[in-house]
């Protein structure tokens, strides 16, 4: 079946949220961990999520080191293969940080809104930005007019409000003190808040 489109992306999460359950999220790097997430979903007959970090778009495009290539070039195989299949996948790019926004996400954004011009399905069904190193103000100053424009083109934007324990993709916060790893009710209030004026 075809990565799902926005309506049915909408569909799975509203599912998940009913029956308290969550979908896998495959983080790959290639064309074969690709290959192996899709059929790990399929052989399990599981609806799931595969995610695209721009490490993953960087290695992707070879010596290019070109993230939103590898991405797209990932992204289009995924939606090439998992359409001879009979579950649920949806795309998702994960982690990208304030200082990538301009050339990763907003160029992904920019090339769905390109196919959607011209009768395609979204490259991605939704992104992440990650802006949990900045205070939550100046996050959200950043998250909104994301949301804006994945909004204009459906697609569903994920905001890191808290803090990530540990490394992943080259942030390193082993050191942040334990009571700064979870997000406030004040936190997602006020995320709420901001995030809730975009129609």
């Amino acid at each position: 079946m075809p990565i799902v489109n926005y309506e049915r992306y909408c569909e799975m999460l509203e599912r998940a949220h009913a029956e308290h359950f969550a979908y896998p999220a495959i983080n790959i790097s290639t064309i074969d961990t690709m290959n192996a997430a899709i059929e790990g979903l399929v052989a399990a007959n599981s609806d799931g999520f595969i995610q695209v970090s721009i490490g993953a778009g960087t290695h992707s495009s070879g010596n290019l080191a070109d993230s939103v290539l590898g991405s797209i070039t990932l992204a289009e195989h995924a939606h090439r293969v998992a359409d001879r299949y009979d579950v649920n996948i949806a795309l998702h790019t994960d982690h990208c940080t304030t200082d990538k926004i301009d050339d990763f996400l907003v160029p992904l954004i920019d090339e769905t809104a390109r196919r959607r011009a011209v009768g395609q399905p979204n490259l991605f069904n939704s992104h992440m930005y990650d802006g949990s190193d900045l205070p939550l103000e100046e996050n959200m100053s950043h998250a909104v007019p994301l949301l804006q424009k994945c909004a204009e083109n459906e697609i569903i934007l994920e905001v890191e409000a808290g803090v990530v324990g540990g490394e992943e993709e080259g942030l390193n916060r082993e050191d942040v003190a334990k009571e700064k790893l979870y997000t406030t009710p004040e936190d997602m209030l006020a995320v709420y808040d901001a995030l809730s004026a975009v129609p």
